[in-house]
């Protein structure tokens, strides 16, 4: 028997009261409705058809200006992605085109392959019905949805998470660990080129297979270094040929507080409750201390049960990436650069859950439930959300198409979000400037400004320089949709007032080369 079928073998009064409640055919219908709703989700945000935003833009403007072995090496505006990643874009943008249909169509085909094989996984490891819980909860996680229809590599990340894992415990029962092995390591020794943290995942595994395939047998020391040998080579590979070119300064500056701080070994602690929390959090926004309590009780059950596989197969990638983060190699906290551990986190809060429910039920009767409908009402409100209104970051593309049948040859533009203005505007257009000049240094008598933003509250940050350009300026036109604005001002002839001088901040990161860029930390 696999050891990888314990739940269902093995129901150590875990579930079985509330398998016993639900027929096949109820579980059925429910998994079905789960998987359907992930994918409606994703399927709903892709036709929504949002414009490029900031970090979107800075990835595509390298995709589109970028020969494929350019992209191999140094990125410009701090971006950093796998190589394959940025060929597969290329080759869309080149075959497609650059539209975000085009661009987004490789992410989001990523992203419903990761429900259906999460799906598989889940069975595999939480157990049915419980499978159940964890679907709807990967399946409608917010932030997972929100990768899966944007341009850059972290929904791809999470499916090559998800495709890994499930080799690791086996796509079907009573599959050996050399076996499981020799999968995970055929399918690593690619998936590193299209995911660096795919190289985390197949080190936990890898590690949590050792001692079944190695057992007591020269024959298993071969097979065990005959499977990790090509995804070790082929990392290798990836690391001299992209990783290096693309490491920045910026980059590693930005992510700085992800990183484990031996300079101050007392902070540590706190450092690993609040990043473990934020990660938490991040694979299911709003009820982050409920999944860091259930993951904790999911580890503890696994380790109790003697299950040697399971905790370093399904826990085993966190592990890695706070070994990579105490390395300063890889970030560790509840950002975009952890999605591959969503799935991993939901596993084991799954498991949690299950045994709270079990040990809550025998004092408290039905209200052991309340944990898990809590993480089930969340997972709901997620997918209302966006089925009914796809999710804003920015929509600069309605902006630039009235721009264009509005504007002079003498007007300016000062396009705050520059990169997102750039994916929609002709390039080396010299009236398009990153940040507004002072009063009287503006060099044109008509100038347009341009915003980006993903609700009103951000709107309303342009506020003081619109009021402060009324001051000298008249405004003459005014186009504002869902995401974006263009406000068009003439000046009135008049001298500048005396100390008006320079502009308001906007709430932009001037540091950023290029311009204009806002600095969005954990977006």
């Amino acid at each position: 028997m696999s050891q990888i079928d314990y739940l269902n073998t093995r129901h150590l009064a875990l579930g079985s009261s509330a398998e016993a409640r639900l027929s096949p055919r109820v579980r059925a219908v429910l998994l079905l409705l789960a998987i359907v709703a992930g994918i409606g989700c994703r399927v709903a945000q892709y036709a929504a058809n949002r414009s490029y935003w900031q970090d979107e833009a800075s990835l595509v403007l390298n995709i589109r200006n970028h020969t494929a072995g350019e992209l191999m090496g140094r990125l410009d505006y701090e971006q950093a992605a796998p190589p394959m990643f940025l060929l597969a874009e290329r080759g869309i943008f080149k075959l497609f085109g650059g539209t975000e249909l085009a661009l987004r169509s490789l992410p989001v085909a990523c992203g419903i392959a990761s429900v259906l094989l999460f799906a598989l996984l889940a069975r595999r490891v939480a157990g049915s019905p419980w499978d159940i819980v964890a679907v709807f909860c990967f399946a409608l996680s917010d932030n997972l949805i929100r990768h899966t229809v944007e341009v850059k590599q972290y929904g791809t990340d999470a499916f090559t998470a998800v495709l890994l894992l499930l080799l690791g415990v086996g796509a079907r029962p009573n599959l050996s660990a050399a076996r499981r092995l020799a999968w995970v390591s055929g399918v690593a020794t690619v998936a590193v080129w299209f995911s660096y943290p795919a190289v985390l995942v197949f080190a936990a595994i890898s590690l949590s297979l050792l001692p079944a395939v190695v057992g007591r047998s020269l024959r298993g020391g071969g097979i065990y270094l005959l499977c990790n040998l090509p995804v070790g080579a082929s990392f290798l590979k990836v690391l001299m040929a992209s990783v290096k070119a693309q490491r920045d300064a910026y980059l590693v500056s930005y992510w700085n507080d992800a990183f484990v701080d031996f300079h101050h070994p007392l902070s540590i602690p706190r450092w690993f409750l609040h990043q473990t929390h934020s990660l938490a959090n991040y694979a299911a926004p709003a009820a982050g201390p409920v999944v860091l309590v259930a993951m904790v009780v999911g580890i503890i059950w696994l380790v109790r049960a003697g299950k040697e596989q399971m905790p370093g197969i399904v826990a085993g990638p966190i592990g890695m990436a706070i070994l990579a983060a105490a390395a300063h190699r890889y970030p560790f906290d509840g950002a975009r650069l952890s999605t591959f551990l969503a799935a991993p986190v939901l596993l084991l809060a799954t498991i949690g859950l299950r045994c709270a429910f079990e040990g809550l039920a025998k004092y408290i009767g039905p209200w052991g439930w309340v944990p898990t409908g809590y993480m089930l009402a969340i997972a709901a409100y997620w997918s209302g959300l966006h089925l009914l209104v796809p999710r804003n970051r920015g929509h600069l593309r309605p902006v630039a198409a009235y721009l264009r049948e509005h504007i002079r040859a003498d007007d300016g533009i000062y396009a705050f979000e520059q990169r997102e203005f750039a994916c929609y505007w002709p390039a080396g257009d010299a009236r398009v400037r990153g940040d507004m000049d002072a009063a009287d240094r503006i060099p044109w008598k008509r100038y347009w400004i341009i915003w980006s933003f993903p609700h009103d509250k951000r709107l309303h940050r342009l506020d003081p320089l619109l009021a402060w350009s009324k001051q000298f300026a008249v405004e003459k036109d005014r186009f504002q949709c869902v995401g974006g604005l263009a406000v068009l001002f003439e000046k009135n002839g008049q001298e500048v007032p005396a100390g008006l001088g320079q502009p308001p901040e906007v709430g932009v990161d001037h540091n950023v080369p290029g311009g204009g860029q806002r600095k969005e930390r954990g977006e």
